[in-house]
């Protein structure tokens, strides 16, 4: 088989991959459901992919690959704006919004289900954990939060915040049906008064000169 044949078969294999892990979880997916959506023997499968169990950990990486690819952006280094916390957001909205089987595995590899406690998706769900919370960590590190007020406390109500209102956008988008253009600008300005909120009720008043930046952003 050619070099390039080699890789469009790799390819639509992860996809067929993704889209049956994201809908059924890894225990219900079926690896005759992927050859199939994929085109390709059960044998080539395993060539490429010793077990099931590989072929989950690398759709999960190739998952993974796509969101921080999507999630690049001009504050991909500075966390210390809160406009820069609203991008990085809406950044992964959108792309979740139009690639559900991702967040679906992305998901579950945090639930208390098989998926989580595979040894190969150990490694893996360190970097979705980090995705999820290095943003926020940047942003805090750089700024002095009141008196007893912890940083892994301020981390978790900015990240229980932004995935509780995540899950709603997307639970409107992906089971309701809903136009995601439409659900996604209802969801923009709850985002902001969260965010607000959370800022600067934890933020020790030296620390609150983004507020006018984020009032203004929320305006625009």
């Amino acid at each position: 088989m050619l070099e390039g044949q080699k890789i469009d078969s790799r390819r639509k294999i992860l996809q067929a991959a993704i889209a049956e892990f994201g809908e059924k979880g890894y225990e219900a997916a079926s690896t005759n459901h992927i050859c199939r959506q994929a085109e390709i023997s059960k044998g080539l499968l395993f060539h490429y992919y010793k077990s099931k169990r590989t072929l989950f950990a690398e759709a999960l990486e190739q998952c993974l690959r796509d969101v921080e690819s999507a999630t690049e952006g001009p504050c991909a280094q500075d966390g210390a704006a809160p406009g820069c916390m609203q991008e990085f957001f809406w950044l992964r909205m959108d792309f979740f919004a139009a690639h559900v089987h991702h967040f679906m595995i992305l998901e579950e590899i945090f639930s208390n289900g098989t998926e989580a406690s595979l040894p190969e998706v150990q490694p893996l769900r360190r970097r979705v954990d980090a995705i999820r919370s290095g943003r926020y960590r940047s942003f805090l590190d750089k700024h002095r939060l009141r008196p007893g007020i912890s940083r892994e406390t301020a981390l978790d109500l900015l990240l229980g915040a932004s995935e509780s209102i995540q899950r709603k956008c997307l639970r409107r988008i992906h089971l309701l049906g809903e136009p995601a253009e439409q659900v996604l600008e209802d969801f923009r300005e709850e985002y902001r008064m969260a965010l607000s909120m959370l800022f600067y009720g934890m933020l020790a008043p030296t620390g609150c000169a983004g507020r006018e930046e984020l009032n203004a952003e929320g305006r625009n």
